[in-house]
């Protein structure tokens, strides 16, 4: 009995020490558009990382709302490891159905670093 109930606390720190953490929430509309964004992290579970002819693409495997989710690097400027926190953002457009449109729902997640893409030159 002693056993399982270690097992089990063992199991919900694991589960706990991968789950994400979202931090900042926002929503809006436009034009009928509705859009949300929240910036979390959460525990590195994999990394994807692929060479091809001198060009890079890194994704990392999170939870997220208790499953698996690919977020992407898409600058390839990162590089962190299997167990390491990441922050990213996540982000969801809904484009209600028109005379021109379907509509259709998109939700993608990148890697948020709050750097500049370009170095400033020093004077």
């Amino acid at each position: 009995m002693k056993y399982i109930f270690l097992t089990i606390v063992v199991l919900s720190l694991v589960a706990n020490a991968s789950a994400e953490e979202c931090f900042a929430k926002t929503e809006s509309s436009y034009e009928g558009k509705s859009v949300s964004t929240e910036t979390c992290v959460a525990r590195v579970d994999d990394v994807i990382k692929t060479s091809a002819d001198g060009y890079v693409k890194i994704h990392y495997i999170v939870q997220y709302k208790g499953q698996r989710l690919v977020v992407d690097d898409p600058l390839a400027r990162s590089n962190h490891a299997v167990g390491e926190q990441i922050s990213f953002t996540v982000g969801k457009l809904e484009m209600p159905a028109d005379s021109r449109s379907q509509g259709f729902r998109t939700f993608y997640a990148m890697v948020y670093d709050p750097k500049p893409a370009v170095e400033e030159c020093p004077p």
